[in-house]
């Protein structure tokens, strides 16, 4: 089983998104680290939408690119999303309710595999913004989520 901790503020978007998208099949256990934060979180994959959690230890991070230094210690890598060129997840473009999403460098997953840059053609989440819907997409594929699978994930 792996562990996900979603750092963000209400109304929790991007958890409920995520627990959509991975289901019910206990492979996944899920936490939500809404403001006030708990006890350090621990996870194997730690997912930043909102404020960071102090002392935040996990195998890897996504976390949005232009946040300042992040109390995170991630052992085997970390995802920046944002709509920045230097981020690892960006958006290429949008067509109406259409996206492309540009991986620019291979991710690292938490399962040992390895996801190569390629492009993501999804349709935008209604209920999500961008920087949510790439969060959602970097936490996917650092659990080893198959790029192809995501746009269906997502509906």
């Amino acid at each position: 089983m792996w562990t996900v901790g979603v750092a963000e503020k209400e109304p929790y978007a991007v958890f409920h998104a995520m627990k959509r998208a991975l289901g019910e099949d206990g492979q996944y256990e899920l936490t939500c680290m809404g403001e006030p934060f708990g006890p350090p979180l621990k996870a194997d994959v730690l997912l930043v939408a909102g404020e960071t959690p102090p002392e935040t230890h996990c195998r890897v991070a996504v976390v949005p690119g232009e946040s300042a230094p992040l109390p995170i210690r991630a052992a085997e890598g970390v995802v920046t999303y944002g709509l920045s060129q230097k981020d690892t997840l960006t958006i290429s473009s949008t067509v109406d309710k259409d996206m492309a999403l540009a991986l620019q460098r291979e991710i690292l997953d938490v399962n040992g595999g390895r996801t190569d840059r390629q492009e993501i053609l999804l349709r935008r989440p209604p209920h999500l913004g961008l920087e949510q819907t790439l969060a959602c997409v970097g936490g996917l594929l650092a659990l080893g989520v198959e790029a192809e699978k995501i746009p269906s994930l997502l509906l």
